[in-house]
């Protein structure tokens, strides 16, 4: 057949529409517990909405349905297949696909207000009618959908799709995100086909966008460069999500770390079983989306697509499999350096270094387009001083600083296996069922360990103590070459303070702004003293600029101090998160608190 992704991009705000009814279709499942929790709950207000929201019908066969509707009809699979409109119907087969979490032994714990993580560790939550009235906003009139799902995630999330001991694990949140899914591949697949597929014919596929972010990141020097290339790959991977879930919404990402993302797709009719025709179908608009003003073909991600199935638990163990991705596009390497006799430059490690001495780039031996992602980066960290990019800030007393490495081994979870070995009892016969690896289940597990790890950097301030306010620095400028009539904005230098030490600093535009331990530069064997004191008015400094990797930094000038003055709100947490992903786990500290933050991490 001939399919054409243009025909979900004429679609789109049917499909997005009517997705909301499967993200939603268990919400009331809470109601109870919000109303014991003493909440601000009005159901009602958010039923009349749902019940003016009408989602057109893409294949115009089926009846004119609110959201309402579809959500009361298809959260009951024996209801929903006998439903005039396929949207119900297919609504109620994806709630039974996802929803396989119960266990044949029906009885189980009376009701708790505990809601637990996948590993069994109960807590109690607060969960937020407030926050789910909220997202309902988003869907009246335009649906601004990240905005909705922003606020629906803060809602569901601390909710139980099922208070029952054990089962109280997997919360609202997981429950409607795997029902989307599933419902927006399938109905997708419709759009495409032009007709309805519905009982056993009825399969999905998971879609891996595959990158090597680990190696990626690791082709860096200088943290800087690190962190640049993280957040350029977060953005690129973002530009996929958006490719696939808005413009031409197709499948919703089901999981995502440091080696790619993965998507629910539908099996197509005709398509072979390694899914050529769908690979060959989004191949070049995924490439495109992942290069688009990010990564510049610096790194490519490798496209695979699973085997077709019609069972979640078999989908979800797609998620285990770890798909390596290849590095840069060799034809655009090529391209790079045709008519180039220079050297190669040290941050990508692919590009020319820029011609000097004409531009910064050059100076400092490094190619433009690298040398641009360091000035955004110091750009963004002026705009918010409460924050360090910098290693000679997190550096301790001595001068020393610790990379910490976590990694929950996640194999065997994402796979089911370790999913199996927990138990349902029946509190009455003993009898004991394992639990299934639901999607919604093994989403859980990856949720709870990457929440775990951004719970951890949120709390570096219990064991870290806070360092600043940092200093701004003003004065005459007095280069040493007669072009030169500023320093670059938002490029680092040095200030040789006396017995030559060196003091970090980032020039704004207007002042020098420091970017170093004080304390550590002020301590025995420094400066002994206070570095506000050695900066007194009047003071001519040398100004020191970094030329390039293996170089000896060069003199740029003078600056004689007219003042300097403490920076409000400037005090931060001397650490720097690099990932927080379900699996690793990696952040720079003071080497003298490094232990500290290790115990911090094994309490938790």
């Amino acid at each position: 057949m001939n399919y054409d992704l243009q025909v979900l991009a004429d679609n789109c705000d049917a499909l997005l529409l009517a997705e909301v009814a499967a993200w939603l279709h268990d919400w009331q499942k809470v109601i109870g517990l919000w109303k014991q929790l003493g909440g601000d709950v009005d159901p009602s207000a958010i039923a009349s909405i749902l019940a003016d929201l009408y989602p057109s019908d893409p294949l115009q066969i089926g009846a004119n349905v609110s959201i309402k509707e579809m959500v009361e009809q298809g959260k009951d699979p024996s209801k929903a297949k006998h439903s005039s409109d396929w949207r119900i119907r297919l609504i109620g087969v994806c709630h039974g696909i996802a929803h396989v979490d119960k266990p044949e032994e029906k009885r189980l714990g009376s009701n708790c207000h505990e809601l637990a993580t996948a590993f069994g560790y109960e807590y109690r939550p607060q969960p937020s009618f407030g926050q789910l009235r909220q997202a309902v906003q988003y869907i009246v009139g335009s649906l601004r959908r990240k905005k909705f799902l922003h606020h629906l995630q803060k809602s569901f999330a601390n909710a139980a799709g099922d208070r029952r001991r054990p089962i109280n694990e997997v919360t609202l949140w997981s429950w409607g995100a795997s029902v989307a899914a599933f419902y927006k591949a399938a109905a997708a697949k419709f759009v495409l086909e032009g007709k309805l597929t519905e009982g056993d014919d009825l399969k999905w596929r998971i879609l891996r966008v595959a990158v090597d972010g680990l190696r990626f990141y690791s082709q860096t020097v200088r943290l800087p460069d690190l962190m640049a290339r993280r957040d350029m790959l977060n953005v690129a991977l973002d530009q996929v999500q958006t490719l696939l879930e808005e413009t031409y919404p197709l499948g919703n990402e089901v999981y995502r770390d440091e080696t790619g993302i993965a998507f629910l797709v539908p099996d197509l009719e005709g398509d072979d079983e390694n899914g050529t025709f769908l690979k060959g179908l989004l191949e070049a608009e995924i490439r495109f989306a992942f290069n688009r003003d990010t990564v510049a073909d610096e790194i490519m991600p490798r496209i695979t697509i699973s085997q077709a199935d019609a069972h979640g638990s078999k989908l979800a163990d797609e998620l285990a499999r770890l798909v390596p991705g290849p590095q840069a596009d060799p034809q655009q390497v090529a391209q790079w350096w045709q008519n180039e006799a220079t050297d190669i430059c040290p941050v990508c490690g692919l590009r020319p270094q820029a011609e000097a001495p004409r531009t910064k780039a050059g100076r400092r031996k490094v190619c433009a387009v690298c040398e641009g992602r360091r000035a955004d980066r110091a750009k963004a960290w002026v705009s918010d001083l409460t924050t360090t990019i910098w290693t000679d800030e997190v550096a301790d007393i001595n001068g020393r600083l610790a990379l910490l490495v976590g990694q929950f081994d996640l194999t065997h979870w994402l796979d089911g296996t370790m999913v199996k070995t927990l138990l349902v009892t029946d509190p009455q016969s003993g009898n004991a069922v394992p639990k299934n690896p639901s999607f919604a289940r093994i989403r859980r597990v990856w949720e709870t360990t990457k929440h775990f790890w951004e719970k951890v950097q949120r709390d570096f301030g219990n064991v870290i103590l806070p360092a600043g306010p940092r200093l701004k620095v003003s004065g005459t400028l007095q280069a040493r070459d007669k072009k030169d009539k500023t320093p670059g904005s938002y490029h680092t230098y040095d200030l040789v303070l006396p017995r030559g030490v060196k003091l970090s600093v980032v020039w704004d535009g207007q002042c020098f702004i420091t970017c170093d331990n004080l304390n550590y530069l002020a301590g025995k064997g420094q400066l002994d003293r206070p570095v506000h004191e050695v900066l007194q008015k009047e003071t001519t400094l040398t100004i020191k600029e970094p030329v390039g990797y293996g170089g000896k930094n060069k003199v740029w000038g003078n600056v004689t101090v007219t003042s300097v003055a403490e920076i409000p709100d400037s005090t931060y947490t001397p650490a720097i998160p690099i990932l927080a992903e379900p699996r690793t786990f990696m952040t720079l500290v003071p080497a003298d608190r490094a232990l500290g933050v290790v115990k911090d991490i094994k309490a938790k």
